[in-house]
């Protein structure tokens, strides 16, 4: 009897998400041909990874020294909430920041132009190119983000339409299977089909159906 291989779930969801930042193209089925694991159960297992553990499991608390360190710091109220957080909630704060980035920006901009002297200017060029370089850095995250969002949504929309077609796909054969059951039925017992009632019943008229134009 072969045993099923076990795979850990949360570092192939990072490596993918990880991958996916350096690679658009990359999708969740191409991951799984790539490291020859299962894609439905892939799917389900890492969408569950991304989702978070549910509040007060086990499963939420097995993890490294970080963790601890979270709840010694932060409180464990604090860690259930980065445990069970998503992508969507990682791009609200990517987006609370640049709100934040924008307005220090803003600020060293009007401080920059207030000042009257080339030295004092030319000592607060740098910080504010700094500023303006950690504004490009969390605008190319929150884009990097968006895209993963939108691809595991697209993977999802996907999955689900695969499922109804194979369904309409199930309930087509299951109706001919039972169409073919049933005309070896009635012809095994002598009876008719309706359409070679049909048949018989035209054929049995004296012109064969058949309208006389003459």
């Amino acid at each position: 009897m072969m045993n099923t291989p076990k795979y850990n779930w949360e570092q192939l969801s990072a490596e993918y998400l990880e991958m996916s930042h350096q690679n658009n193209h990359l999708t969740l089925k191409l991951f799984c041909e790539q490291k020859g694991i299962p894609y439905n159960t892939a799917s389900k297992k890492m969408r569950s990874v991304r989702q978070g553990a549910p509040l007060g499991s086990q499963r939420a608390r097995k993890h490294g020294g970080y963790a601890q360190i979270i709840i010694n710091t932060f409180g464990e109220d604090a860690y259930n909430a980065i445990a069970n957080a998503t992508l969507e909630d990682d791009l609200l704060v990517l987006r609370a920041t640049l709100s934040n980035t924008l307005d220090v920006l803003t600020g060293a901009q009007e401080f920059f132009n207030s000042l009257t002297s080339w030295e004092e200017k030319k000592k607060m060029l740098e910080p504010l190119l700094s500023i303006h370089a950690a504004l490009d850095r969390k605008i190319q995250r929150i884009e990097s983000v968006s895209m993963t969002v939108c691809k595991l949504k697209l993977e999802d929309d996907q999955e689900y339409k695969r499922k109804m077609e194979l369904e309409r796909l199930s309930l087509m054969i299951k109706k001919i299977r039972n169409e073919i059951e049933f005309q070896i039925v009635t012809k095994g017992s002598g009876k008719l089909t309706p359409l070679e009632k049909i048949c018989a019943d035209i054929q049995s008229m004296e012109n064969d159906g058949f309208v006389n134009c003459q």
